[in-house]
């Protein structure tokens, strides 16, 4: 069996702190999305989903899905709740200053499942390619 890789790749988001490490091949596929990565970038700071719309120029209602994956995966939480006219929006953040996603978790995948490791591989680099182009 080859060596498994133990390099990692980190994502720091602004002077947050707190560390976030991806545990499993679903949280990993959950990053896979260039939108996802746009909104945690997004996220440094507190903002509403409306907040984020305008920010990236998207639609409200293209984001909920994206916001309740990565809420699900405990990659942003909610940091307040506020009075929007008559309704009451959630504000959100990312969760930790730091996310790590550890060659250990793709590595075993691509060596074991053929398939399934190439397409957990393959969400890892959408997602770092997305978070470089961000930082453009």
């Amino acid at each position: 069996m080859p060596e498994a890789r133990t390099t990692q790749r980190v994502y720091q988001f602004g002077g947050l702190t707190g560390e976030l490490r991806i545990e499993s091949a679903e949280a990993l596929r959950a990053l896979g999305h260039p939108v996802r990565a746009t909104i945690l970038r997004e996220l440094a700071t507190p903002q509403s989903v409306k907040e984020i719309a305008d920010a990236l120029s998207l639609p409200v209602a293209r984001l909920y899905h994206h916001i309740k994956l990565l809420l699900t995966h405990g990659f942003i939480v909610v940091v307040d709740q506020r009075k929007a006219g008559s309704n009451t929006e959630s504000v959100y953040q990312v969760a930790a200053g730091r996310i790590e996603v550890s060659a250990e978790l793709t590595g075993p995948w691509r060596d074991e499942a053929g398939e399934v490791g190439d397409m957990v591989e393959s969400a890892g680099r959408r997602f770092a390619d997305a978070f470089r182009e961000d930082e453009r």
